[in-house]
């Protein structure tokens, strides 16, 4: 599901994403099977702020790669608790410049405390600030899977370094 700058509100992306989970579940004359599915949602640039993303994962825990990119992520918490979720497949997450901040990052590192399926974390450009990241660090040692982190631009200061 590509939605790449095209600009759309909140509410429209709610509706994409409604119409999205209605087609996988009832549309398709086919019997549901993993090539229906969709695995891999990108929404970037479009001011949506990223409005129903952790519902539609809940739903469809077989995604496997959210990029969510540039949308000033408006409810972190949702897409946590969608990685919090036994039956969630999500193994790449791109959350590049989203301004997450402390907050979001401490969110974050409680999710991934219980998740262990994702391999890559993209969170370069959120402002996580030192503290925050060494939450984040800490959960990340715990963490078996994650093969890939990528946090420049974050102002992790001396202590983020370490």
């Amino acid at each position: 599901l590509d939605l790449w700058m095209k600009d759309l509100s909140p509410s429209d992306l709610g509706l994409v994403l409604e119409a999205a989970n209605k087609y996988q579940s009832e549309g398709s004359q086919k019997p549901k099977s993993s090539e229906n599915l969709i695995k891999k949602i990108t929404v970037g640039s479009s001011h949506s702020g990223g409005a129903g993303i952790g519902k539609f994962l809940l739903e469809n825990p077989h995604v496997k790669y959210l990029e969510l990119e540039w949308e000033a992520l408006r409810d972190p918490l949702s897409i946590c608790e969608a990685l919090q979720s036994q039956y969630s497949e999500l193994s790449v997450l791109n959350l590049t410049h989203n301004e997450l901040g402390p907050d979001g990052a401490i969110m974050l590192s409680k999710a991934l405390e219980v998740n262990c399926n994702l391999k890559e974390l993209d969170l370069r450009e959120n402002n996580i600030g030192s503290y925050a990241f060494e939450k984040l660090a800490e959960s990340l040692c715990f963490h078996p899977s994650i093969e890939t982190l990528h946090v420049e631009d974050n102002e992790l200061g001396d202590a983020g370094a370490n």
